[in-house]
Parts: C-alpha cells; sequence; structure tokens
C-alpha cells in the first residue's frame, strides 16, 4: 500500500507538472488517523490506534505545496491542528470568503503555513469517539489537545512534549490546568454535545 501510494502520488505530480500548472495547485497530503490495532504497525512511539483516545490513534502527516502561493520546502510547523481546519484554510488561500451557512469549527493555518507562529494563538481541539454508543455520552473516549498537554477521559493528564508515549499522568500535579480544561469542554459539550438528537 505505501508503495502503490508513493507511486500515485509521483504519477499526480508528473502530471501537473505535464499541464504546467503544478506551481497553481494547491496540494495537500493527508492519511487516514492511527495505527490499526494488531500486527506489526509503526506508531512512532505514540500510545494507543485507531479509535482510541490516546495521540498513537490520530496523529496523521499533513503536506501542503502551492509553489506560487509561497508553500513550498521542508518547513515543520509544529502547533497542533485538525481536519476541520483544512475548509478555512483553502477558503483563505483562494479568497474565498463564506456569506452564509452554519458556523465552521475549525480555523484557517495561513498563518502557520506563513512562518507567523508569533501571532498564533493557543487552542484546544476536543476528540470524542463516540461509536458505536447510539447517543452521545459526556466525557466517553475523550481526549482535550493543546500543544502542551493531553487530557484523556477526564482523568489522564500528559505533558505531550515532556511524555510523547503518555505514560506518566501528572493530574495531580496541575489542577489548575485539569479545571481550564474541563471548562472548555463543558461548555463545547453544551454547544455540540446533543446537537443531534439521535432519533431513530
Amino acid at each position: 500500500m505505501i508503495t502503490n501510494i508513493d507511486d500515485n502520488i509521483g504519477r499526480l505530480r508528473r502530471k501537473l507538472a505535464e499541464l504546467d500548472i503544478d506551481r497553481d495547485t494547491i496540494l495537500i497530503f493527508i492519511t487516514d488517523n492511527g495505527s490499526v490495532i494488531g500486527g506489526r504497525k509503526y506508531s512512532a512511539g505514540m500510545r494507543g490506534h485507531k479509535g482510541r483516545e490516546w495521540d498513537g490513534g490520530r496523529w496523521v502527516p499533513f503536506f501542503i505545496r502551492w509553489a506560487n502561493g509561497g508553500l513550498e520546502g521542508g518547513r515543520k510547523i509544529d502547533r497542533i491542528a485538525c481536519g476541520i481546519y483544512v475548509l478555512p484554510t483553502l477558503m483563505d488561500l483562494c479568497g474565498l470568503e463564506r456569506k452564509e451557512g452554519p458556523l465552521l469549527d475549525g480555523d484557517s493555518l495561513v498563518l502557520l503555513l506563513k512562518g507567523n507562529t508569533e501571532n498564533w494563538p493557543s487552542r484546544t481541539i476536543f476528540v470524542q469517539n463516540q461509536w458505536p454508543k447510539a447517543k452521545p455520552e459526556q466525557w466517553l473516549r475523550t481526549a482535550l489537545m493543546t500543544d502542551e498537554w493531553r487530557l484523556v477521559n477526564n482523568n489522564v493528564l500528559n505533558r505531550i512534549k515532556k511524555d510523547p508515549a503518555q505514560q506518566h499522568n501528572v493530574i495531580e500535579n496541575n489542577p489548575e490546568v485539569v479545571v481550564k480544561l474541563r471548562v472548555a469542554y463543558d461548555r463545547w459539550w453544551d454547544e455540540v454535545g446533543e446537537a443531534d438528537p439521535y432519533e431513530g
């Protein structure tokens, strides 16, 4: 599968060059999330697998290239982001305005892509895997993520840059962080937790 993807990304890039649109095309490479359970897998030392709340179940590569837009050449961005940021980012890069429709959950990554990390505000990303539950349940398989912290299932706190394998629970030593994340979660849950009545 890896060889197949490599081959086909190469074919795509060659075709864009052949059509003379490669420098004008925004090309994004992203994968599905996490390593699957069972068998040999590579998770870069992260805990968990696909479908779980630990980082090993969520991290993906995200490469973006747009030569004529100034997005090319090996720069690494180490700020936290997620899939809901792709649409606002593409809209921002293309100069599109959204005049109607529901609010978008994500933010544009253009500040980061242009190297402006100083003005990138701190944020919390919420991940909650409810499957196969029919009705949402608070704190079920939950991860609250910031650049520095992970609050998992409301009872495990990891300082992610010092503990990328999520082996050390430091919840007892950081009550102020826990309170702040729990308040953010409650606000998020009130907004989206019961958004769909899940009636069937």
